[in-house]
């Protein structure tokens, strides 16, 4: 029997070629199986061989670093130098601080954060995405804390979980971060920025500025979180302010916000000029922690903020007032009963229908604008600072100073103006003649004409019938000799 032949064929150069690769491939994949490092009980740097319990080497891009309960204490280790890794699981009980190395920079990889129980993981490095990549944290005692720089590398973000982002450095987070975790920005007076379509619940600031361009009513997605099953956006800590500041195009939301009552700084600002941000809900001055007496909220930016939402006190014994700041005009519109001072240091605080401002015992003008427009408002007292102030009306508007005797001028100049017309007026005190002579050389008045203190105390006045050459009226010299006229005529 013969043996049969078996004819070989040579390999073609392509065929070679290919099968060539595909061993490289295999033996590349084999080798480049990604490694697990646990994180060994020092404080050695990241960079070296030495933080890990193998000690036989350092991660690589493909390698992921474990921090588990081989952490007997709390330890701090600097980064030491950049590095890339795939990702970091922790699952310690006790806290680990990854360091600030100057210039060094920790790159994630697709791993990203997976975060499943026990104390905080801080990142006070700088750190940058290598790949797109989700950041889990499940509720604890301890947060996922970022101290350092971010930057998304051009690479998108997921945070997800329960667990607390933790936010104590003054990074951007862009549209290709999403959050849908707690968000708690506490940077010490820092400014956090928000672009992404954000989904989170819970909203503090408890420290510091946070700023977004998008904010829609409660279960929309915004820079500044859906609101989900909570609507309040929380300003302000225990010891420490909280700003919410809106940057965006005019716009309206149904969200409720609430400033810790041991606050003195919190408060929300509209930052571009032009645009106005209209809330609905109401503003909430919470009752957690001690009071520690009348605290205001802080209204300011070069935009404009209308709140037809109740302003209210947190109880009978702590007073909640406001501060207005900044360029642009804050308008109230809900039925307010905050009963602490109104404080206009510049810009204008204006009411869309009587009463706004409520039980309000105090309006001081430091440098700014009440208008009433058409409408009736009744305050307590009416103070000035040495930057005196502008009292605006429309016509038919009035104001009512109840108690004149209360009226500090303080050497500043009271103006008032705008379309003093018939049945405007402006009441101080209960009777004619109450106001000083002081009083009056402190008041400048443009714009009407016929000025003159009724028998019921209301200063009243008539609109200049054409507002030529003559249209301002010197009130000094003018108010005096009416009231003077008037008094001698008996009326």
């Amino acid at each position: 029997m013969k043996t049969p032949v078996v004819s070989v064929r040579p390999l073609s150069f392509a065929q070679s070629s290919l099968f060539l690769l595909a061993a490289m491939a295999a033996m590349s994949v084999n080798d480049s199986k990604a490694a697990i490092f646990i994180k060994a009980d020092n404080t050695t740097s990241l960079n070296l061989a030495a933080s890990y319990t193998a000690n036989s080497g350092v991660p690589g891009a493909l390698d992921v670093i474990q921090v588990d309960n081989t952490l007997t204490a709390s330890r701090t280790a600097n980064l030491g130098a950049s590095m890339s890794v795939q990702g970091i699981t922790y699952s310690a009980t006790n806290q680990l601080q990854i360091g600030n190395t100057a210039s060094a920079v920790l790159t994630l990889g697709s791993g990203g954060v997976t975060k499943t129980a026990g104390a905080a993981l801080i990142f006070a490095n700088a750190v940058t995405l290598g790949a797109n990549q989700t950041w889990s944290s499940t509720a604890g005692t301890g947060n996922l804390q970022m101290n350092g720089a971010f930057s998304d590398g051009g690479f998108t973000l997921a945070v997800t979980g329960a667990g607390t982002f933790d936010l104590r450095g003054s990074n951007t987070f862009g549209a290709n971060v999403t959050i849908d975790a707690p968000i708690s920005v506490n940077t010490t007076g820092g400014t956090v920025v928000f672009g992404g379509s954000n989904t989170t619940d819970s909203f503090s600031i408890p420290n510091g500025r946070a700023q977004g361009a998008t904010i829609g009513n409660f279960g929309v997605a915004s820079n500044f979180g859906d609101g989900g099953t909570n609507t309040t956006i929380t300003v302000g800590g225990s010891a420490s302010n909280g700003v919410f500041d809106y940057t965006g195009n005019t716009g309206s939301t149904n969200r409720t916000f609430t400033r810790d009552r041991r606050s003195t700084g919190s408060g929300i600002d509209v930052s571009t000029a032009g645009q106005t941000l209209t809330i609905s809900g109401n503003l909430v001055t919470g009752t957690t922690g001690t009071a520690i007496g009348a605290t205001n909220w802080q209204m300011g930016g070069a935009g404009n903020l209308t709140v037809s939402g109740v302003i209210s006190n947190s109880s009978a014994s702590d007073v909640v007032g406001i501060d207005k700041n900044g360029s642009g005009t804050l308008t109230l519109g809900g039925n307010n009963t905050f009963t602490g001072t109104v404080t206009i240091n510049a810009g204008t605080v204006a009411i869309s229908a009587s009463e706004r401002i409520g039980n309000s015992n105090a309006l001081v003008l430091a440098g700014g604008t009440f208008s009433v427009g058409t409408f009736t408002e009744t305050l307590g007292t009416l103070d000035l600072t040495a930057a005196g102030g502008t009292l605006s009306i429309g016509s038919g508007g009035k104001f009512i100073f109840a108690d004149s005797a209360a009226l500090d001028w303080n050497g500043g100049l009271l103006s008032i103006s705008g379309t003093f017309a018939s049945g405007s007026s402006i009441k101080f005190g209960s009777a004619a003649g109450t106001l000083t002579g002081t009083q009056l050389s402190a008041i400048s008045i443009s714009g009407f004409n016929n000025v003159a203190l009724d028998s019921s105390g209301f200063l009243t006045a008539s609109a200049i019938p054409e507002p030529s050459a003559y249209a301002t009226l010197a009130g000094v010299g003018m108010l005096g000799f009416a009231t003077m006229r008037r008094r001698r005529q008996g009326v």
